[in-house]
């Protein structure tokens, strides 16, 4: 394995626990229950991924996120 395959790798799981993070922890909650509004910062990471790393790695950035995002937060995955 080459330096730069295992730098991309780690750096594209940081990118992807960093979105979890900003997702579950620093979202906004809607003002009421009928608000539709939601305003978060999960998808900064997911977007220097693929600006950075590749589209590709950011958009396994985004699948890992989502999936694993789901499962910590006690939902179902929805790919929709």
């Amino acid at each position: 394995m080459s330096k730069s395959y295992l730098r991309k790798l780690t750096a594209a799981a940081m990118m992807a626990a960093l979105s979890i993070v900003f997702e579950r922890l620093l979202a906004f909650p809607p003002a009421s229950q009928e608000s539709i509004v939601r305003i978060s910062f999960g998808n900064i990471p997911l977007i220097l991924a693929g600006m950075f790393l590749s589209p590709l790695y950011g958009g396994i950035c985004g699948i890992v996120s989502d999936i694993l995002g789901c499962f910590v937060s006690g939902y179902a995955p929805y790919p929709w």
